[in-house]
């Protein structure tokens, strides 16, 4: 036997099936696409510097493939029997394509600058949350994934004291279930 529990806000249903377990509510958290861009651009520009600082250390000469390393796992994986000179200077050629593929990502990658990139990777953000017709209408309430069905009131009371001691707008939607039809054995 299972349960489809149904949780309704705002016009919006939220459901799960169980097949063992009844819940009593569902936590839902109002999106505040002015929170959800300011941390989205903090996050961009933090990996963005991270990257410019590798890209950077790339073209200045490091981060280049080890060579030593391929030459040990050269000996050891070396069941063919081929002579080792000839592995060698097949792991040369591969490290020397993989230099060279990485350089010009690096290039390419730090060719227009810092801020610029910033930019354009917050204008992709903005264009793909305008595309988004769960996320573009800012102050709806939004699912939270499975973890956040309660089975007691008690819970579902806990579950959104953390989510408001995180500061979002969030509420416990009482849920209501059906039982269906038991799933059929294979």
């Amino acid at each position: 036997m299972s349960f489809k529990h149904t949780a309704t806000i705002d016009g919006v249903t939220f459901t799960r099936v169980s097949q063992s377990r009844t819940y009593t509510h569902c936590i839902v958290v109002k999106v505040r696409l002015t929170d959800e861009r300011a941390v989205f651009a903090q996050g961009t520009r933090q990996t963005i510097t991270d990257r410019f600082t590798y890209y950077t250390e790339v073209i200045a000469g490091g981060h280049k493939m080890d060579r030593a390393h391929l030459y040990r796992l050269d000996r050891v994986f070396n069941s063919s029997g081929r002579p080792l000179e000839e592995k060698y200077a097949e792991s040369d050629k591969q490290a020397d394509e993989s230099d060279a593929r990485q350089m010009a990502e690096a290039l390419e990658y730090v060719k227009n600058g810092i801020e610029e990139r910033i930019a354009k990777e917050l204008a992709d953000y903005d264009a793909r949350i305008a595309k988004s017709k769960q996320i573009s209408s800012d102050g709806k309430y939004h699912y939270l994934g499975g973890s956040e069905w309660c089975g007691r009131p008690g819970l579902a009371d806990k579950a959104l004291a953390q989510w408001m001691k995180r500061g979002e707008v969030a509420i416990a939607v009482p849920a209501t279930f059906v039982e269906t039809k038991p799933r059929a054995k294979k």
